[in-house]
């Protein structure tokens, strides 16, 4: 990861479970987000590392996949309590992700 983005990447969601080891893929400062406890790393280098879980929820899911299958757009679940805005730049591919990180272009560039 590092020789793709040398500085690091600015967060990194661990899904696949990948383990305490990834965290040397962020950059100092950035943050680090597993969805299991037991192999989230300790915090280094000032890295915000968060834990995150969801619940299966098999009706919205079946609900989801219909909407998706007639070409309906899904809307978000409600949200039970306050949340944060997510804050997203700019959305792409994922071949393209990597590059723009890095890019100079503004227009393409990931915000910081």
């Amino acid at each position: 990861m590092r020789e793709l983005l040398p500085e690091g990447a600015d967060a990194i969601l661990d899904a696949a479970s990948a383990g305490p080891g990834i965290i040397g893929a962020v950059r100092d400062g950035g943050r680090f987000v597993s969805v299991l406890a037991p192999l989230a790393p300790q915090p280094e280098r000032a890295i915000t590392v968060d834990v995150v879980s969801v619940a299966p929820d098999p009706k919205r899911l079946a609900d989801l996949a219909a909407q998706a299958a007639d070409g309906a757009p899904a809307s978000p679940p409600a949200c039970p309590s306050p949340r944060p805005p997510t804050r997203t730049g700019s959305s792409l591919p994922a071949p393209q992700a990597v590059a723009a990180s890095s890019c100079s272009d503004p227009r393409l560039a990931a915000p910081r």
